[in-house]
Parts: structure tokens; C-alpha cells; sequence
């Protein structure tokens, strides 16, 4: 959902699942550094937030393959949202444009 106000995307993950006592981990991958900002992560000129019940855990990939080294560069982040979770789930994150 993209909202006017503050120009924020926010993606809405909904999960119902067979059993209880699950881990949901949801990747993303950048080209781009991924710091700690606040109760964010800031992503070049974005900044992601995510629901109180998700972790987030980020991890530098190094690339040796050259045909994703030249699309992506030397390095991916990943950016791993996770989450526990009975049958049923849900993870909410917003990405914030950062202004200057």
C-alpha cells in the first residue's frame, strides 16, 4: 500500500500454515549497505521498518559468480526478515524515503 502522506510503501504478509511452531523468514536482497537507524535499517535512501514481533537479521554476501557480480556488484545484502509464529502469521514493513 503506498501512502501519500509520509510517500511510504508498506508490503503486508498474511500465512496461514498446516502445524503451529513455525519460523517464517522472508529475504531481501540489496547491492546496497544496510545500517542500523533508529528502529530501522536504512537502505540507501530508504528506511525499513518492520511489525514489534519481527527480527531482523542482515548478511553480507560476497560474489564470485561474474555474471551476478556484474549485475549486482561485489557485494548483496540480505536482509532477512523473521518471524515465529502459530498456523497462522503475519509480517508488516514499511519502506520511508529518508530526506536530507
Amino acid at each position: 500500500t503506498y501512502n501519500y502522506e509520509d510517500n511510504s510503501v508498506e508490503v503486508f504478509d498474511q500465512w496461514e500454515l498446516m502445524q503451529d511452531g513455525n519460523t517464517v523468514r522472508i529475504p531481501l536482497y540489496t547491492p546496497d549497505t544496510v545500517t542500523k537507524r533508529g528502529n530501522g535499517w536504512q537502505i540507501a535512501n530508504m528506511l525499513l521498518t518492520a511489525d514489534g514481533d519481527t527480527q531482523v537479521k542482515i548478511t553480507k554476501l560476497d560474489i564470485s559468480d561474474a555474471k551476478v557480480k556484474k549485475a549486482w556488484g561485489s557485494n548483496i545484502h540480505k536482509v532477512e526478515l523473521i518471524t515465529e509464529s502459530g498456523r497462522q502469521g503475519s509480517c508488516k514493513m514499511r519502506f520511508t524515503r529518508l530526506t536530507k
